[in-house]
């Protein structure tokens, strides 16, 4: 089974439902789960080998007590302890089944985590376009459900295929020991179920795809619904939001269905083969006491190692068919895993005074237009800075390209005297702290909030920095102060509230430069004044830019830089 799949190239070829090994060689997500966990599938695989010889040691004393007392050849205490026996291994086999199931979940539990992890720092590592051009119920899915259900089908199944390939293996031996012809007949019948298997995961792959896709845009439409419901129901658009979840919401029950179908009704076929198998071996078998070649004991062991073996068979069978269904959320998984993360291995060359420089910058976010072309300027240490410019003239692309979430087409942007894209996210905001004009604010306390980012702050530094953001007195009339619990997406505070809690964590967080984007447009003018003020003593000996409309609260920056068509104007 070859599970290194990439979406775009591969597409066409995994309709074809071509499943070889795994080969261990290759780098793959279910390689990376499985060699990770080396010993921890090795134990499981040991208690699966176990579970199998108790098994098979339960149905021989099975077939010597009922043969011995057909036979009148075994007295009451040797029955006695053959019943001892046959409990003590049951027991046994209860023990040895809660371990392996124990262990499983555990490792599940313990992967899900780490891929995770893994995974959220590989998307939050990805440029600008990623996020532009994939919706947020795409991200929600491929990392909490995606996620979660690859690893435990590949955990929990991987000790399945395992188990099921033991047993079915070692069920086929013990009963060609005893009756080989029976065996012939098993394997012959179960062909038809591999047919049946086939028909049915080509259409459940293609259902599946299709159901994966539109749940996507389906959680996207509730994200949307729910993301500000006072401010959605009061701009009279509630109807239209509800009509749009429940076209998704529609789409997908149908898609949903058409996979639950073809799913059941190949279960049903398979079940149905399953019995007919059933019946050809009671047939033969009672055929064979009937000739005196099977002896009643082995004809009831027999029978229930059959049943055990086309049980197997229905697991290894239904394996298959899951794992077409969750075809489409291991590609998306594994085209993740497989991109490597970008290395950046520089160092802020200058990290006391860092100058923040563009220089012959030239960008665009399509061909057709270009933001800045040959864009230079430098943001000396120590100064305070303006930016202002019309709506779509490049403002806060700025500050996405010093993250380098977008990287210019020419030209760089060096912080400290090396270039952001040698740099990681973390050494950048080491040395810089930006707010935006949309709140971030965690559904949490008031000092969590502001702390946020910080480190482990005082509560005493976050008391200073809220009255600096001109929000203490209004936090201390709070019912639990700073500890009061802000409502998810700051519902529980005003526009005005939320700005200000920013702007606290911003003073709270002392770093070198400070850029605020749009920082006061949700603030009455007197707030507004006091809080720039703020700013500006705070940062008299740092670096602080300023981007807004407003160009009053720029009374004190020493440059103001007006963006024209990615053009400069230096006031």
């Amino acid at each position: 089974m070859n599970m290194k799949l990439n979406m775009k190239s591969n597409m066409k070829s995994n309709m074809k439902l071509n499943m070889k090994k795994i080969n261990l060689k290759e780098n793959n997500v279910t390689n990376y789960i499985l060699k990770s966990n080396i010993s921890s599938i090795i134990k499981i695989g040991i208690l699966n080998v176990a579970s199998m010889i108790v098994s098979f040691s339960i149905y021989l004393l099975y077939a010597y007590i009922i043969d011995g007392i057909s036979a009148k050849h075994i007295g009451a205490k040797t029955l006695f302890i053959g019943i001892i026996g046959y409990i003590c291994l049951t027991l046994a086999q209860s023990i040895v089944s809660f371990l392996n199931k124990y262990l499983s979940t555990v490792l599940q539990l313990k992967s899900e985590m780490k891929i995770r992890s893994m995974m959220v720092d590989k998307i939050l590592k990805k440029k600008g376009r990623y996020f532009t051009e994939t919706i947020g119920g795409e991200l929600f899915e491929l990392v909490m459900q995606d996620i979660s259900i690859v690893t435990n089908f590949v955990i929990g199944n991987i000790f399945n295929i395992v188990g099921i390939g033991l047993n079915l293996i070692g069920t086929l031996i013990f009963l060609a020991a005893i009756n080989y012809k029976i065996v012939l007949i098993i394997v012959a019948i179960q062909g038809l179920s591999y047919i049946v298997q086939r028909i049915v995961s080509k259409g459940v792959i293609i259902f599946s795809k299709d159901t994966r896709d539109n749940m996507a845009e389906y959680v996207s439409s509730i994200q949307d619904l729910f993301e500000n419901p006072s401010e959605m129901i009061m701009s009279g658009l509630k109807n239209s939001f509800v009509e749009r979840m429940d076209e998704k919401m529609k789409a997908n029950y149908r898609l949903n269905k058409r996979m639950i179908l073809t799913s059941m009704l190949g279960n049903s076929s398979m079940g149905l083969i399953s019995q007919l198998t059933l019946c050809a071996v009671l047939g033969f078998s009672g055929y064979s006491i009937m000739t005196g070649a099977m002896s009643i004991g082995y004809f009831v062991t027999y029978i229930n190692s059959t049943r055990d073996l086309v049980g197997y068979f229905d697991g290894m069978w239904s394996l298959s068919i899951d794992m077409c269904q969750i075809r489409p959320m291991y590609e998306r998984v594994n085209t993740v895993y497989l991109e490597n993360s970008i290395t950046r291995s520089g160092e802020i060359l200058n990290t006391l005074t860092p100058p923040l420089e563009y220089k012959d910058v030239t960008f665009g976010y399509s061909r057709e237009r270009k933001i800045y072309e040959n864009f230079s300027y430098t943001f000396a240490y120590g100064g305070s800075y303006g930016i202002v410019g019309r709506t779509g003239e490049g403002k806060s692309t700025l500050v996405k390209l010093l993250y380098d979430l977008w990287t210019p087409e020419k030209g760089s942007v060096k912080l400290g005297g090396t270039e952001c894209k040698n740099l990681s996210v973390e050494q950048i905001s080491r040395y810089v702290s930006y707010v935006s004009a949309q709140s971030i604010v965690l559904q949490d306390t008031i000092y969590n909030n502001v702390a946020f980012g910080n480190g482990n702050i005082s509560r005493e530094e976050v008391c200073a920095a809220l009255k600096k953001a001109c929000l203490l007195d209004e936090v201390l009339g709070m019912e639990g102060g700073i500890d009061s619990i802000v409502g998810e997406s700051g519902s529980t505070l005003s526009n005005g509230q939320q700005q200000r809690l920013m702007l606290a964590r911003a003073f709270a967080g002392k770093k070198k430069i400070l850029i605020l984007d749009e920082p006061t447009a949700a603030l009455d003018s007197k707030t507004e004044r006091i809080v720039m003020e703020n700013f500006y003593k705070e940062y008299k000996d740092k670096t602080l830019i300023i981007i807004t409309h407003n160009e009053s609260i720029l009374y004190n920056c020493d440059s103001v830089l007006r963006l024209n068509e990615g053009r400069l104007i230096v006031a």
